[in-house]
């Protein structure tokens, strides 16, 4: 099943490159999905030397690519020998990178983790309403795997179908009311100013803005800020530049004077209108600076003629207030009939599940 070729993700050749963005393009992927992006996400985790490429189909035009890595882990107490797509990482709305059919390219990771001797297969957040989350479940009731789940994010998202206007005046009148005032304060006000970064050469100076909000930010509180991670600090080196590149990048920052003090990172590819990060300083909480940048990335979006706006990460209030829609994720842990160990340790896990709800009641 396999019938593939498997390569160093660094070795592969420049129409393989190509081929796999056009397949990213017309599949209408995630552009986290991207080679670009995803050799980003590698070098920053720090796993690129590790990482390959499964290309299946023709050899002049493979339909299918699946990154992954291998790692050795522990379950249970046990080593566990696991398969993981590099997407994983960076899991913007996770998927298979193929024109096959889902249960083919599924039963090509099955033989892979058998090639690689893997007790398990590692999917993270997929949207729950894919054909892939439907082929995994097929999986499940043919018997060629078990199947573990956990929760993924729980994403809102804005269909935008109509002007700024239209949608304002679709909302709460005591919502439509703050949208309009803190537009107004920003219209009205010689200390306050809204900066956009959009060119390649802008990261640098949006990272420098980033910071300086992020150290007075509930996330720096929490332990949570990305300048408090290595890993993240470099994947946001890398990404940035890459988006000015590729005319993707659409980041504002709420400036107090000359002090940031609140920004909203937007990917802006084929339509699609991704908030990858924001936050704002807590020291000007009074200003609602954080709404403010929000607001003026959603009103961009439609003058862009965006057909979404993604809030991405986890269903928070303030992006609620904006919209009910929300993708559901899944994390998917598949363990191959063709591993006894694997199969093993999933009959255990999933008894444990099942006697813990059990004890619930």
């Amino acid at each position: 099943m396999t019938s593939g070729r498997v390569v160093s993700l660094e070795d592969l050749t420049p129409a393989d490159w190509k081929n796999w963005k056009q397949l990213v393009e017309q599949a209408h992927l995630n552009p986290s999905l991207d080679p670009d992006w995803l050799q980003i996400t590698a070098r920053s985790h720090g796993v690129l030397e590790k990482a390959k490429v499964l290309l299946a189909g023709k050899e002049t035009e493979p339909s299918t690519y699946v990154p992954f890595i291998v790692t050795q882990d522990r379950e249970l107490g046990f080593p566990v020998k696991t398969l993981r797509l590099i997407s994983n990482y960076v899991s913007y709305h996770n998927a298979m990178i193929t024109q096959e059919t889902e249960s083919r390219c599924l039963g090509r990771l099955l033989s892979l983790a058998k090639v690689y001797g893997c007790h398990r297969i590692q999917l993270s957040n997929i949207p729950s309403d894919t054909a892939l989350a439907k082929g995994v479940a097929v999986l499940n009731r043919n018997n060629q795997a078990l199947v573990y789940t956990i929760s993924g994010e729980n994403c809102p998202y804005l269909l935008l179908e109509s002007s700024w206007k239209e949608l304002l005046a679709s909302k709460a009148k005591k919502f439509r009311y703050k949208v309009r005032k803190r537009a107004e304060a920003l219209q009205s006000s010689d200390s306050l100013t809204m900066r956009w970064f959009t060119e390649p050469g802008d990261w640098n100076s949006l990272l420098s803005a980033m910071e300086k909000i992020e150290a007075n930010s509930w996330k720096q509180k929490a332990g949570i800020s990305l300048f408090a991670r290595e890993h993240e600090r470099e994947y946001h080196e890398q990404l940035l530049p890459f988006l000015g590149k590729e005319g993707a990048l659409y980041a504002n920052v709420l400036y107090l004077r000359d002090q940031p003090i609140a920004y909203n990172l937007c990917c802006f590819w084929n339509g699609w209108m991704g908030q990858l990060k924001t936050s704002f300083d807590l020291n000007h909480g009074d200003l609602s600076p954080g709404a403010t940048v929000i607001d003026s990335a959603i009103e961009k979006a439609i003058e862009l003629g965006a057909y979404e706006f993604d809030f991405l990460g986890e269903a928070d209030r303030h992006k609620l207030l904006w919209t009910k829609s929300v993708r559901t994720h899944i994390d998917y842990y598949l363990y191959p009939a063709s591993s006894i160990a694997g199969t093993s340790l999933a009959k255990i896990k999933l008894l444990r599940r099942k006697i813990g709800s059990w004890l619930s009641k």
